[in-house]
């Protein structure tokens, strides 16, 4: 996982001579002429066939969207170059104090996760004052009743998938947190509780999971910082809904922990499982892709065993 840091100042080794060189250069300017050319005719087939329906809002949001996501990709590079060819662009630090400080990111990340929830409970109870019932029922409704996943994959939890009528179009959800919702409902039989409890649990492993990833990457403050402070961010309120957000982060963070320690069995069993979750998961297998090849490359220029 070496080439996801940009910079460490720690692990700045010599650069090999395939960084320095020209046909590094070239390759790298090539790939990089490549790929802006692939994503701007990509975004002139989408404007294209979706003219007539697109609103000038969406299209300047799509083109943004696209611009930053080929950035992203075209900063990393000569990043992906430099650890296909064997180079170590960083050294993890290990965790000092790694299951204390875990526990304790997470006991943190409970506290923020009930502060924010009873908090949006309580917004929306003042933006709703001609609601009748308490405060859970109205976070229920709040999920369930508006423009959200929610009520699909309680539906999927109860009833599973179906080969007929409307319902058969919810194959397109991913049956990772219906399984498990499926699973609790055997104990607390409300489907909307047995949610909440798994995003919860996931949520704070997540937390704790994210400080021991970043933490061989930056500093012990730094962190901690990140791990608590995405929590408060305002996409964060999906960590709160019954959907599938906080699971698949926490599958990440743990599948990329696992290729921090080169475990690239175990990184990639917890790839599989955000592939279960959501669609999306199947990306984290190009990162295992990139790192094992580096990894093998580096092994067999140093002499070592690799299997």
């Amino acid at each position: 996982m070496s080439f996801f840091r940009l910079t460490d100042k720690t692990a700045r080794t010599k650069p090999s001579e395939e960084s320095g060189s020209t046909g590094f250069r070239r390759a790298v300017r090539i790939i990089r002429t490549v790929l802006i050319c692939f994503a701007a005719a990509l975004y002139v087939f989408y404007f294209l066939t979706n003219l007539r329906a697109m609103s000038i809002g969406g299209g300047i949001l799509s083109a943004s969207l696209l611009a930053l996501f080929t950035f992203a990709a075209y900063k990393a590079v000569p990043l992906v170059i430099r650890t296909l060819v064997g180079e170590r662009l960083c050294s993890f630090a290990p965790v000092a104090n790694a299951r204390r400080n875990f526990l304790r990111i997470v006991l943190a990340a409970l506290a923020i996760h009930i502060v924010t929830t009873i908090l949006g409970m309580v917004l929306y109870r003042v933006f709703t004052p001609d609601f009748s019932g308490n405060l859970f029922e109205l976070w229920e409704t709040s999920w369930s009743k508006h423009n959200t996943d929610v009520p699909h994959y309680i539906n999927i939890a109860e009833n599973w998938y179906v080969n007929d009528g409307k319902d058969r179009l919810l194959i397109v959800f991913y049956p990772m947190l219906p399984l498990l919702m499926r699973i609790l409902n055997l104990f607390f039989h409300n489907s909307f509780v047995s949610a909440q409890i798994i995003n919860t649990i996931a949520t704070c492993l997540a937390s704790g999971t994210a400080y021991l990833t970043l933490y061989g990457i930056l500093d012990k403050k730094r962190s901690v910082h990140a791990a608590l402070l995405s929590l408060l961010l305002p996409g964060a309120i999906f960590l709160n809904s019954p959907m599938t957000e906080p699971l698949f982060m926490l599958f990440c963070f743990c599948a990329f922990y696992c290729l921090q320690k080169h475990k690239f069995i175990l990184s990639a069993v917890f790839t599989a499982l955000a592939g279960f979750t959501r669609s999306l998961g199947v990306v984290l297998a190009a990162a295992i892709f990139i790192e094992g090849v580096g990894t093998i490359v580096r092994n067999i220029r140093d002499g070592q065993k690799y299997g």
